[in-house]
């Protein structure tokens, strides 16, 4: 039996499942993507997997869909799947994790040695396992062997993709406070727009209120054909109809004996002590009561106050609005270089999807609250409260992912088509997912 002779350079970070928090599996994603922006050139990736699961776990849905965005096209016929506890068959369907694997590039070990305890082996079984661990060494011989063959793909793809997904990451932050500085312009807008109403019916109450109403006794005459003694200084009328001679002349020494000066001196209708201001005329003077409108002076003062600061609101409301446009100007632009990131990726690594990344990172948060939510109901009063934080947290961050995927699925105008399991076979439905049914003839009746 010849031997193989392999010199493996193992970068080994944490694995992901030793820690339950995202933040670790962040982590480790990160510490992988850092090892391969650090090195030349790279022969192969290998995913391990334990080939007796058949279903596909969240977990696994989620790192293949994180996978097939970190993996350049160029190394597509590099990648190799690694099935691990496999005896006979495998369990593990790998055409469901959609990476397009070469057949020849699939592989499977069956490292029986890992699940028993050597303390409790007889020779017979002792021989058998060092059967299995000569034969995985063989085969992992010839796995290496092959992937020694394959051509070496230089590194600056990954660090490419690396590059475009920390834009894509920056530019999503980026909209995301635009987004913000948006909703607070339109708060403010708001309370700017309430503002001016209040002031608006301020403005129609204070103008209603400007002016007031107050009574005044005028003087008025009508024409008569007789004449009448007449004071100019009271406009009373002292006697009517008067029998002496008419004159026009003002204080003429005839009103002297006038009736309306038998008491003396004075005039006993009007009061005055002489005749000067006392003359004919042909006018019978009257008084009239009439309303006349006063300007109030508080309530003016009050009236430019307050259109004054209507105009101020007025003025805000203008600048906000031009504020909240310019921000909705930051989130078009920077969502047209999102789509610009996003078609440099796609150029780059055409298994980029992160819509998809996002969904299954969703549902693995769903996955692990739900096995908290369980261990809650048995865990110990101590412990409780920190299960307890531990799902608010992963609750904030399943909220925050989907807040992103709803944003920019609205954004780029993105529509995702949910079809029947008619759709596994492409020959038997539409452009819209609809199944198609063949008709069929049998001896003339048609099916």
């Amino acid at each position: 039996t010849p031997s193989y002779f392999f010199f493996l350079m193992i970068r080994r970070p944490p694995r992901s499942t030793q820690s339950r928090s995202s933040a670790a599996s962040d982590v480790y994603k990160r510490q992988i993507a850092d090892t391969v922006k650090s090195t030349a050139n790279l022969n192969a990736i290998i995913l391990m997997l334990n080939g007796t699961d058949a279903r596909i776990s969240e977990r696994i849905q989620y790192i293949v869909a994180k996978l097939k965005g970190l993996l350049p096209d160029v190394m597509k016929n590099n990648l190799c799947v690694l099935l691990s506890n496999v005896a006979m068959r495998a369990n593990l369907d790998i055409t469901q994790l959609n990476l397009q694997v070469p057949k020849e590039n699939q592989f499977s070990l069956d490292n029986a040695l890992f699940s028993v305890d050597l303390n409790d082996l007889d020779d017979v079984e002792m021989r058998k396992i060092n059967a299995n661990y000569d034969e995985n060494r063989r085969k992992m011989g010839k796995i290496l062997q092959k992937i020694q063959k394959f051509p070496a793909i230089e590194c600056t793809p990954f660090r490419e993709i690396a590059e475009n997904r920390m834009k894509i990451r920056l530019k999503i932050h980026e909209i995301s406070e635009h987004q913000k500085e948006a909703i607070v312009l339109q708060t403010r807008i708001s309370e700017a727009c309430e503002n001016l109403y209040k002031q608006s019916c301020d403005i129609t109450e204070l103008t209603n209120r400007l002016t007031k109403k107050e009574k005044k006794t005028i003087w008025t005459f009508v024409e008569t054909p007789h004449h009448n003694t007449v004071c100019l200084l009271h406009n009373t009328n002292c006697h009517i109809r008067c029998s002496l001679q008419e004159t026009i002349v003002k204080g003429a020494q005839i009103f002297i004996h006038c009736a309306a000066f038998t008491n003396g001196s004075s005039c006993r209708t009007c009061g005055c002590q002489n005749i000067s201001e006392h003359v004919h005329e042909r006018k019978l003077y009257q008084y009239t009561q009439v309303e006349e409108a006063i300007l109030d002076q508080s309530v003016k003062i009050k009236l430019v106050s307050t259109k004054d600061r209507a105009k101020k609101f007025d003025l805000l409301q203008d600048e906000l609005v031009k504020k909240k446009e310019e921000a909705a100007a930051k989130v078009k632009n920077c969502t047209k270089e999102l789509k610009l990131c996003f078609e440099k990726m796609k150029s780059v690594c055409s298994g980029f999807n992160y819509f998809e990344e996002l969904f299954a990172a969703t549902r693995l948060l769903n996955m692990r609250i739900t096995i908290l939510q369980k261990e809650l109901q048995n865990t110990s009063p101590d412990a409780k409260k920190k299960v307890q934080l531990e799902i608010a947290s992963l609750e904030q961050i399943k909220q925050t992912y989907e807040e992103i995927y709803d944003n920019l699925t609205s954004l780029l105008d993105f529509c995702l088509l949910y079809t029947s399991d008619a759709a596994d076979d492409l020959l038997c439905v539409d452009l819209g997912g609809r199944r198609i049914i063949k008709k069929k003839k049998y001896d003339g009746v048609q099916v």
